[in-house]
């Protein structure tokens, strides 16, 4: 027996120590797939020379000393889970969120059969959730969210049947839910927020749920109504159905949920109004129905439900105004979101006694009057939005008394300065002031009273003086806007905002310390390793742009300086900003060449214009893939245009006008997205092709003041998008295009100072749009049309055109008196000398002809027979005397005399005539054929 016992220990020792040998290995297996460590946690700790129940984040059984917990959550760790986890058979928790682990979960898990929660929270985790989750007989908490999961629920997981959580949200899940899920009875929670699940909420949802507190379906593409048998899970405290294509009405039994607390509806198709019952929810903290109209003003009910924290009713449509008796009921009221509605009135007459009120968002309302100073009162208030209303008035001191960490004030009509002890809030981290009419100084220790200021927006005020230099103590600065002010002097040291984003300071009258020297303001940028833009335009900085410009951020993507009287060439070093999108140079006075160091870039847009570069345009040019906009316009460019800029398919803009370019233009013709061509008052010369038709997105065409020659092809009437046509002041000659009157979208258009002939054509009176008309300069003649849209243009259109006629008012002469009739008149007369005339002579010979067989007949007839009423005698057409003289044909011309001539005509039946043509013309000739009638 004793020999038994030790047997049996010793065993149960071997057994011991082979398990744990197991999950030992299987942890290390687990280890090995770790890609990224950066704390070294498991590097350090997880050492074999130890026991695995001393590992960080691993617990073990008392009984048994195996693995029981692995909890490594939010260790930053990388890499794929080894199946060998599905060796640690003892594991009842296992918590690997908030890392970055990926791949699919391992079947071998399915082993895990006593796992009561399985937490992969917040990695990046995909594939399909494995069905085997339903083989798990007690698992508890299955929260899978945030991760990249596709394919459907399976159905398997209604086996879990002591489920309590199940969590999925924000993954990529489709399909329906599955109806087993809701007869777990232990179930809590409910989550499925940001999927794409479709289809019904089951009519029977809460028959089985009873201990149910949270339902989260927001967010998806459920539809149909929300079931009425809510009321059935009693014990809920938080229902989220935002966002779905849910329609009908609110069912009034969300009433009868008395331990709600939290209620999301917002973004369906609601309809009915929102159920008075909902105020009978006297747990009710969250209310949150945005982004719907079913309710033409806020309810009532709502400002009686003193336990609401936070009412959402943004974007709404809303009208009326804030009842003024708001705070009596509401004094728990710490977050207000009316936003984006039609609200009127005075904002702070009902709210100023909600003393918890911590966010008041009111923004885009039509909302008036000023802001008083007893808004001093909302002693909680940190989140005050009320930018886009029609407030007035100056700043109250007392704003300053608040802990506010943002405060927008964009787009009102408020005026005056700003108070000191705005600036001297320290909480203060967004402070937007800007589109209002402020005015006064920036205060020179700004950037150490506001030690937290993020975001500063004053654009489009009247604030003068100078840009503190204390601004850059502000360190955590990500955007500066002061556009549209009247700033001055120069700008200060900014390298020590090295989070800085976004600096827009054009449109104000900056100067540099020292003009016709570099900004240095640019070079201390350099230090700002997150700038995105650059927005200095419409400034007098005089200066030049320093080499330094390359070194700035690696992540700039607009640098704009325009009409700022920047001198010197262009840096070429402006081609190390790999991320440059835009670059806008124009209206300085800049020299040199373009740098062809742009080709390397990814630049969207060009914008070079109104300064005193030359040179060629580079061919590098065309390495921008995705250049849409492209402006060169009024410098001194000489040489070709780059043939390659016409297999740019991204252009959209090509603005050359006004340099010294030569030669034909690249093909351009087939860029089918263009929209704006200015190729004008350059050397240009040769013709437009028939593929100008493929110009289909084309608004903006202006050849003018070139040299280019022929005749305009008929396929221009194709290029149906175009506003503004200029071909003036060339070589082009032949007809102007009949094709013209279908571009039915014309504004303008300026044929002048061509070689033009022929007619203006008739067609373009349909042209209703056309506003500016010019065809002067050419050799147009005939009658200026004057219907439709020719009726609104001058002389000034028309001039220089000899052989043009028309109206007095046009400065042309008449086309004659009476020019109607008089054409009339003419038409008729040439219709009887040219057609009618020979026609008669015809059946007039035809006549003759006629009498002559009658003869021959009546001569060969007995004496005695008498002529019957009913003999045919034979008629003969005109048709038929053309056949038989063939076409009065010179060769069967027998003679000529006085008053016609006679021809030899053969009938088809063999019958030989003489017809004899008179000229009716002439008064003798008929005389003369009465004479042969007879």
């Amino acid at each position: 027996m004793e020999n038994s016992c030790l047997l049996i220990l010793a065993m149960n020792c071997f057994f011991a120590v082979y398990s744990a040998q197991t999950d030992q290995e299987a942890l290390v297996a687990f280890k090995s797939r770790i890609t990224f460590d950066p704390q070294n946690i498991l590097a350090k700790n997880w050492s074999t020379g130890a026991s695995v129940c001393n590992w960080i984040g691993v617990s073990c059984g008392v009984q048994h000393n195996r693995v029981t917990t692995l909890n490594l959550s939010n260790f930053e760790l990388e890499g794929t889970v080894a199946p060998h986890l599905g060796n640690l058979t003892f594991l009842r928790s296992l918590d690997i969120s908030f890392n970055r682990f990926r791949g699919v979960i391992p079947d071998e898990l399915a082993r895990l059969h006593r796992l009561e929660e399985i937490i992969l929270a917040s990695n990046n985790f995909n594939g399909n959730v494995p069905s085997w989750f339903g083989n798990l007989p007690k698992l508890e908490h299955m929260l899978l969210n945030y991760n990249s999961f596709t394919g459907i629920i399976p159905e398997h997981i209604g086996n879990l049947t002591s489920l309590e959580s199940l969590d999925l949200k924000y993954n990529k899940l489709t399909g329906t839910i599955p109806f087993s899920i809701f007869n777990i009875s232990s179930l809590q929670i409910i989550e499925f927020t940001n999927n794409s699940l479709h289809g019904r909420i089951p009519a029977f949802i809460c028959d089985n749920l009873p201990k149910l507190e949270g339902l989260y379906l927001s967010l998806n593409q459920l539809s149909g109504k929300i079931p009425s048998n809510l009321y059935k899970c009693k014990a809920l405290q938080h229902l989220s159905v935002s966002y779905n294509q849910i329609d009908g009405r609110i069912p009034r039994e969300i009433g009868e949920l008395t331990m709600l607390k939290r209620l999301y509806l917002g973004g369906n198709n609601f309809e009915g109004g929102i159920p008075v019952e909902i105020g009978n929810l006297t747990h009710l903290e969250i209310l949150s129905i945005r982004d719907c109209s079913i309710m033409p003003e806020i309810p009532s009910f709502v400002f009686n439900m003193s336990s609401l924290k936070l009412i959402d009713f943004a974007n709404s449509t809303l009208s009326g105004s804030i009842p003024p008796d708001l705070h009596y009921s509401l004094h728990n009221l710490e977050q207000l979101f009316l936003q984006y509605n039609k609200l009127t009135g005075q904002i702070f007459s009902s709210i100023l006694e909600c003393k918890r009120l911590r966010v008041l968002n009111l923004e885009n309302n039509h909302f008036t009057g000023g802001i008083p100073k007893q808004v001093g009162n909302l002693t909680s208030l940190e989140y005050l939005y009320l930018n886009n209303n029609n407030l007035t008035g100056e700043l109250p001191a007392e704003l300053g008394d608040l802990n506010l960490v943002e405060i927008n004030l964009i787009g009102n009509d408020l005026f005056g300065s700003i108070p000191p002890s705005i600036f001297n809030i320290s909480t203060m981290t967004r402070l937007q002031l800007s589109s209002n009419h402020f005015v006064g100084q920036l205060p020179s220790n700004i950037g150490l009273s506001l030690p937290n200021l993020q975001t500063f927006h004053i654009r489009n005020n009247d604030f003068q003086g100078v840009i503190p230099s204390s601004i850059a103590n502000a360190s955590k600065l990500t955007v500066i806007s002061m556009n549209g002010n009247l700033l001055t002097g120069p700008v200060p040291d900014l390298g020590n905002l090295q989070l800085l984003q976004r600096l827009m300071i054009g449109g104000n009258n900056l100067t540099e310390e020292s003009p016709n020297k570099e900004l240095k303001f640019v070079s201390s940028l350099t230090n700002c390793r997150y700038l995105e833009t650059v927005e200095i335009s419409l400034n007098q900085f005089n200066g030049i742009l320093p080499a330094s410009i390359g070194n700035l951020s690696s992540s700039l993507r607009n640098f704009r300086a325009f009409g700022c009287n920047i001198k010197g060439p262009i840096p070429s070093e402006i081609g190390n900003l790999s991320s440059l999108e835009s670059i806008d140079l124009d209206s300085n006075k800049l020299t040199g060449f373009i740098p062809s160091s742009l080709g390397k870039l990814n630049l969207e847009a060009i914008y070079l214009e109104h300064n005193r570069l030359s040179g060629y345009i580079p061919p590098d040019l065309c390495q921008l893939s995705k250049l849409g906009d492209l402006y060169l316009n009024e410098n001194m460019l000489n040489g070709t245009i780059p043939a390659c800029l016409g297999e740019l398919k991204s252009l959209r803009r090509v603005f050359l006008h006004s340099n010294r370019l030569t030669s034909t233009v690249p093909n351009f013709w087939s860029l089918s997205d263009i929209w704006g061509l200015n190729l004008s008052s350059n050397l240009l010369s040769g013709y437009i092709p028939s593929e100008i038709q493929n110009l289909k997105a084309i608004r903006f065409l202006d050849l003018s003041r070139n040299q280019f020659s022929g005749k305009i092809p008929s396929s221009i009437g194709n290029i149906l998008s175009v506003v503004d046509l200029s071909l003036a002041h060339n070589q082009f000659q032949g007809p102007i295009p009949q094709s013209l009157g279908d571009l039915r979208g014309l504004e303008s258009l300026d044929l002048s100072y061509n070689n033009f002939s022929g007619t203006i054509p008739k067609s373009l009176e349909v042209l209703k749009y056309l506003q500016y008309f010019d065809v002067s300069h050419n050799r147009l003649q005939g009658e200026i049309p004057t219907g439709g849209c020719f009726a609104n243009f001058t002389a000034q259109s028309f001039m220089q055109n000899d052989g043009l006629c028309g109206a007095d008012r046009l400065r042309v002469p008449p086309c004659k008196t009476q020019t109607v009739q008089i054409s009339r008149s003419k038409h008729v007369f040439r219709l009887l000398k040219y057609v009618v005339a020979p026609i008669l002579s015809v059946i007039l010979g035809a006549a003759i002809i006629f009498l002559l067989i009658r003869s021959q007949k009546l001569s060969k007839k007995p004496p005695h027979t008498e002529i019957s009423l009913g003999t045919e005698w034979r008629r003969v057409s005109y048709q038929e005397l053309v056949q038989a003289t063939d076409d009065f044909s010179e060769i069967n011309l027998l003679g000529s005399g006085s008053f016609g001539s006679v021809f030899k005509g053969t009938f088809s039946d063999g019958l030989f005539v003489a017809v004899k043509v008179f000229n009716s013309q002439l008064e003798r000739a008929i005389k003369s054929f009465e004479v042969k009638c007879e």
